[in-house]
């Protein structure tokens, strides 16, 4: 009998440290749970979104900056990023998306836009540095696309003067993008318009190309009844220049936005 009532007190006992042992438990996380709350509650944020799997980051767009926080317990401020914009309803237009095709999360802000033109800030997650970097390039690019092939954009410009230009720009290994391709579309129709600006008649298209300003050209002829009267050329870049009566001469061709166009005073370098 002595032993039953040994071991009792002693039964009662590890119950009383279980209990109070899953009480601090409890208490332990509920003290968390409302800790990680309140940091939240701290903040003016808009939104969230997934950098990748394994990262989460809250956001919040205010004139001129762009805030970002680690959704991790702490909640600390991760990157704080600087942008320009002429838009009003700038806070509004905060994309995330995968621009250079590499799996993470892109930030895109809207930079300017007009009736014909719309150009974007962008920063792309540096994998290296586990940080945003901003592409500075990228703004640059007019009504910018994403490209066929994986890690390009296509940009599309367009002049009153001189046509549309498609321009092609691959991603490069340190956040930045370079232009690798230039197109002028229509280039033949654009060269009757601005050769019938200039008062060259019967253009035709010649298999040979000149160098001007440093920049192949494609050469249009233009003939009359003594025979060619004016070259015409244009590089990949709808940079256009006229040799009128055949000198050897080219001149650049300006317009003015409403179909008029003249030569300028200087000479270009050819060979």
């Amino acid at each position: 009998m002595k032993k039953r009532r040994t071991v009792l007190p002693i039964f009662l006992a590890l119950c009383a440290l279980l209990m109070f042992s899953c009480q601090k438990a409890e208490e332990g996380g509920i003290a968390e749970e409302t800790r990680e709350k309140n940091w939240r509650d701290s903040i003016e944020y808009e939104g969230s979104f997934y950098v990748s799997d394994s990262i989460k980051y809250l956001y919040a767009v205010k004139k001129g900056k762009i805030t970002l926080w680690d959704d991790s317990k702490d909640g600390s401020v991760k990157q704080e990023l600087s942008y320009d914009s002429t838009a009003d309803d700038v806070a509004d237009r905060l994309e995330r998306l995968d621009e250079n095709g590499d799996g993470y999360t892109d930030l895109r802000l809207i930079y300017d836009e007009s009736e014909n033109c719309v150009r974007y800030n962008l920063w792309v997650w540096d994998i290296k540095n586990s940080r945003y970097s901003l592409c500075s390039n990228y703004k640059n690019i007019e009504n910018p696309e994403k490209g066929t092939e994986p890690g390009t954009i296509i940009g599309t410009f367009y002049s009153e003067d001189f046509g549309t230009l498609k321009k092609t720009f691959t991603f490069n290994s340190t956040c930045g993008i370079d232009q690798t391709a230039s197109e002028v579309l229509d280039r033949d129709a654009l060269a009757e318009k601005i050769g019938a600006g200039l008062g060259l008649d019967a253009l035709r298209l010649s298999d040979n190309t000149v160098t001007v300003d440093k920049l192949k050209c494609a050469l249009y002829i233009a003939s009359g009844d003594g025979g060619d009267t004016a070259y015409l050329v244009c590089s990949d870049e709808s940079k256009w220049y006229a040799d009128v009566g055949c000198t050897g001469e080219y001149r650049a061709v300006n317009g003015d936005g409403e179909g008029n166009y003249s030569l300028s005073e200087r000479a270009a370098e050819n060979s």
